[in-house]
């Protein structure tokens, strides 16, 4: 039998359990060792494959030292210390690292290894890794100066599988004169907690192979027992500077047993492998604790800050975090700081959902306020204790409504609105094309506010003791000082901000930790899941370069949209599908082709539809794909109807003593300038169209409500009806919000009630863009509410829009 040489240099990846020799440059005789486990035991991540990296958040710090203890030493017992230190890159979706070993063998310390690496998620299930390690090693002429390029790819479907490959000594560098062999390696693992992996190894020149498996094991919360082990088929005789060598080689097969213990952010790992006696251990620090601890989790109080208007991915992140709290016994409860900024009213009922849930579950609710108005008290009323600001006040007058008519104004200026509109309740042309409602538009705002009225004053009696007539006294008052509030029974206590944790616990019954939900994140949990979809704006073929001031610069982008829905299409990952909608309309052809998408998307997945503030005209399209839809009581449902047309400034023009001249090859070619206004036959053809996409959107809500066309075209008059009318109708299936949408589309996928949940639209926004926007917020930009009924329409696309109407309730 011929013999051949292996030294098994660590570098960074001597972690892993049993052997360290994942890679065994700069050996022309390179022989693919058994490499265990890739580091599945110890971080959802791999060390020797980099494109295991881009599945890493935030920071992680690893000491690792392996040591031979045979007696005597062989060539090949090389021992090292290891420093490696990685980070994530949030923005470009990937990870680096960067590490150090100290290598020592029979003769001593006789060089070390330079590594540096990163690994890119290049879509949900494909990532990419690149790294290279450099040995220096003066007193070694035949390993100094080695050099090691290794690309890996790695497929993660979900549902705990997750299979690599990667290439070694890619480039075949000379080292000493001979080249360095290449090495294969294709690796599989498949679970979370309990994990099994299995690798087959292979050299390019050689063909020297070898097979690798293991099993991961949780014997308790946060303490894994690892057993490991390989074969290497090593026949063939080694060769060094040119000359055949005659020593002893390692032992083809190997097994080891390690012990992973996870105390918070700090994992320790001790591990020893046979038959040739090597001891490892390692230490991690990760910013973030990436499984469960030996440790049991301390008693917490959830703080949710609503002092700022949340908008629907925020809103989304909460609502995950009050499903944890629900899950877990060391939730105590929850601490709700509002502001100045009043909460929608579909989050005002969601709000009140879950503070219901949490009471129903033993956990306390309290409720901290600078000051409180008609949604915030709202939203309060039913926690267990509410505590204002000393300075502040409580301002509980009551609903109101108010909508700007411009026709008058728009004529003095000389603007023109030439609109046409399809549905009796299809009103919001007429802000443009009016002095004062119509008769169908004014009953609607009636209607809308007297059903939110109700809703209103559902709420604010859950606060105890209140009565309806002691409420409606309040109402006349305008506003309350803390001290009569206190009086009145609205507020529990006058506290400062700083004295209202002690305040909490002492209602609570014990000293607790504050968890600050907003910094809340989903754990990563194999096993299908659902897809959280969060759709939030005016509808637009393209983004405008300027923001539309009507939506506050909120847009679902056609593009973009139909990227998410074909996302999670695609990958297993998903089980089911949430879609939420907050949309008043938008562009009519945008709508189409999503309501299109949803559709398709829903013949393969389960799709639930959340309607938030609002889904209505080109929101409502959208939501009509899905199979079913839920909204809040609060929620703004259906006008089915469209309008379209243009604004003409030529009066303007006029005034201002600017002549036009006009140049046309056709009759209507310049019919959508705003220099004039629509003839009679443009304006007949502009109906027709406005018609045609009607029918449209009127044979979709039939199609996806199981309406008969009689039924939808009843429905289809133009009206927005609040949640619970909207139910009787038929538009939706039942009142919920995230959460019980969830709930349901797990149901519908056969999905366990806690199954995972992703956000995966839309994806953070750059650093830079958010930075961008802190900028022009504190500069104190402010205006635009007030012209944003006027310039939303302007932004209409092609000669028709989808819209609903614009009615702002107080």
């Amino acid at each position: 039998m011929r013999h051949m040489l292996i030294r098994a240099l660590c570098a960074f990846f001597c972690l892993l359990p049993g052997l360290a020799a994942a890679q065994e440059f700069p050996y022309t005789t390179t022989v693919p060792a058994p490499a265990f486990d890739q580091g599945a035991w110890f971080s959802p991540f791999s060390l020797n494959a980099p494109a295991h990296l881009s599945a890493l958040t935030g920071f992680h710090a690893i000491f690792s030292a392996s040591e031979h203890l045979s007696d005597p030493l062989q060539p090949w017992h090389v021992s090292s210390e290891t420093l490696w230190l990685a980070h994530s890159l949030p923005l470009v979706k990937a990870a680096c690292f960067i590490s150090g070993s100290a290598l020592h063998d029979v003769d001593g310390y006789n060089g070390g290894i330079l590594g540096a690496g990163c690994g890119w998620s290049v879509s949900p299930s494909w990532s990419l890794g690149l790294r290279l390690l450099a040995r220096e090693a003066p007193s070694d002429p035949s390993t100094d100066g080695g050099r090691d390029w290794a690309l890996s790819v790695l497929f993660a479907p979900g549902g705990g599988l997750i299979a690599s490959y990667q290439v070694e000594s890619l480039l075949m560098r000379p080292v000493a004169g001979l080249p360095q062999d290449r090495v294969h390696r294709l690796e599989l693992a498949l679970g979370s907690r309990w994990r099994f992996w299995t690798g087959f190894h292979l050299a390019e020149r050689r063909l020297d192979w070898a097979l690798t498996g293991g099993l991961r094991l949780e014997l308790y919360r946060g303490v894994h027992l690892v057993l490991s082990g390989g074969w290497a088929q090593r026949t063939r005789e080694a060769w060094r500077d040119g000359a055949p060598l005659e020593l002893s080689q390692p032992e083809s097969f190997t097994v080891a047993a390690n012990v992973v213990v996870q105390l918070e952010n700090l994992a320790l790992f001790q591990g020893f492998s046979l038959p040739e006696p090597t001891l490892n251990i390692a230490l991690r620090w990760s910013s973030r604790i990436p499984g469960r601890s030996v440790l049991p989790d301390p008693d917490f109080l959830q703080l949710y800050d609503l002092s700022e208007k949340a908008d629907e991915t925020k809103h989304a992140r909460f609502a995950l975090a009050i499903r944890h709290c629900l899950r877990t016994r060391v939730c105590r409860g929850v601490l709700i700081k509002l502001g100045d900024a009043d909460p929608s009213w579909s989050h005002v009922d969601e709000w009140s959902d879950w503070i219901e849930l949490l009471k129903a579950s033993g956990r306390k609710v309290f409720v901290y306020g600078a000051t409180f108005s008609n949604a915030s008290y709202a939203l309060a009323a039913g926690a267990d204790g509410i505590y204002l600001f000393p300075g502040g006040s409580v301002k509980l007058r009551g609903l109101s409504t108010q909508q700007f008519f411009l026709a008058q104004a728009m004529q003095n200026l000389g603007i023109g609105a030439d609109l046409v509109q399809i549905g009796t309740y299809k009103s919001a042309p007429e802000m443009f094309m009016r002095r004062s409602p119509s008769t169908p538009a004014f009953t609607q705002s009636g209607r809308l506010l007297l059903a939110l009225d109700m809703r209103f004053k559902t709420l604010v009696m859950k606060r105890q003791n209140l009565s309806l007539g002691r409420f409606h006294d309040i109402t006349r008052r305008m506003e309350l000082t803390g001290e009569q509030a206190l009086a009145a029974g609205l507020v529990d206590g006058l506290w400062y901000a700083d004295q209202v944790a002690p305040v909490v616990f002492r209602k609570a019954g014990q000293i607790l930790g504050l968890a600050d939900a907003s910094r809340y994140k989903e754990p990563d949990r194999a096993g299908r899941g659902v897809a959280w979809l969060l759709f939030s704006g005016e509808i637009v073929s393209q983004k405008s370069t300027l923001p539309n001031p009507l939506t506050g610069g909120d847009t679902i982008e056609l593009k973009k949209a139909a990227a998410a829905l074909a996302a999670v299409t695609g990958n297993p990952r998903f089980g089911a599908v949430v879609l939420r909608i907050n949309s008043p309309g938008g562009s009519a052809s945008a709508s189409e082709a999503l309501w299109r998408m949803v559709l398709q998307v829903s013949t393969r997945l389960p799709v639930v539809i959340s309607i938030g503030d609002l889904a209505a005209s080109g929101g409502y399209y959208m939501a009509v794909g899905g199979r079913v839809v839920f909204a809040t009581e609060s929620s703004l449902v259906g006008s089915i109807g469209v309008f379209g047309g243009k604004f003409q400034v030529k009066d303007l023009l006029s005034r201002l003593g600017v002549g036009i001249t006009t140049h046309k090859r056709a009759p209507m070619a310049d019919a959508d300038s705003v220099l004039r206004p629509y003839t009679d036959e443009e304006r007949e053809l502009v109906r027709g169209q406005l018609e045609s996409t009607y029918r449209r959107f009127v044979t979709a809500v039939a199609t996806g409500r199981k309406f008969s066309a009689a039924a939808a075209l009843r429905r289809a008059d133009g009206r927005v009806m609040l949640g619970k009318q909207a139910q009787r109708e038929g538009l939706i299936d039942d009142i919920g919000g995230l959460l019980a949408a969830n709930a349901r589309a797990a149901q519908l996928a056969g999905l366990s009630a806690d199954a995972p949940v992703f956000i995966v639209y839309p994806t953070p926004e750059p650093l830079w863009k958010r930075a961008l926007k802190a900028v022009v917020a504190d500069a104190g930009v402010t205006g635009l509410d007030h012209l944003r009924a006027l310039a939303g329409t302007l932004s209409m696309e092609g000669p028709w829009a989808l819209w609903t109407d614009m009615v702002s309730i107080h």
